[in-house]
């Protein structure tokens, strides 16, 4: 038996499960979408309009990082997602789960649960992102938690998380380990 880290993987599921999985990832660490190969450039979006989209568009962004919870309704969800594949953006919502998983086990995994059932139909939805967690103070063990109820429940979405370059490499790699795919805003992140 060979020790493996959990930092290799992303999820460990059966071939069958996977196969329904929006997202993935390749050996060589290419993320998969919809089963093919990925490579997001995301925008977070000041404005939402017809005119914003379409500038987003011809900018060569290919998603978008709202500061929308449409998770949180199944209505919402669906008119605004459906909005943005019409310019061809695939969606990772910011919204920072983290910052409420101080909430109970029930509570936690009810709020999961909801916004996973509102998205599952949702063919342009990659994930959910928190952002900055380090850096505004959100525990570690708060991330944990956050990251833990969707792991478990929602295998096939990303939580991405993206980290201000505040601190060390070090400080920000306890949090690292509590999400999908991790970023920094700024570069570089100082020694």
């Amino acid at each position: 038996k060979k020790e493996v880290e959990e930092s290799v993987l992303f999820r460990v599921v059966s071939a069958d499960e996977a196969a329904k999985f929006a997202v993935k990832f390749r050996k060589d660490g290419i993320m998969l979408f919809h089963g093919k190969p990925y490579f997001p450039i995301l925008v977070c979006p000041p404005f939402t309009t017809q005119e914003a989209f379409t500038a987003y568009q011809q900018a060569g962004f290919n998603g978008i990082t709202p500061q929308i919870n449409a998770s949180a309704s199944a209505a919402l969800a669906k008119s605004f997602y459906k909005k943005c594949a019409q310019y061809g953006l695939n969606v990772v919502e910011w919204i920072n789960f983290a910052d409420t998983a101080g909430r109970s086990d029930a509570a936690l995994s009810a709020h999961a649960a909801r916004s996973i059932a509102n998205m599952q139909n949702i063919p342009n939805f990659i994930g959910w992102m928190n952002d900055e967690d380090a850096w505004r103070g959100i525990s570690v063990s708060k991330a944990k938690r956050a990251y833990e109820a969707f792991f478990a429940n929602a295998p096939g979405y990303v939580m991405w998380v993206n980290q201000a370059p505040r601190g060390t490499v070090d400080y920000l790699r306890k949090y690292v380990r509590y999400s999908d795919i991790t970023g920094a805003d700024v570069y570089p992140i100082p020694a």
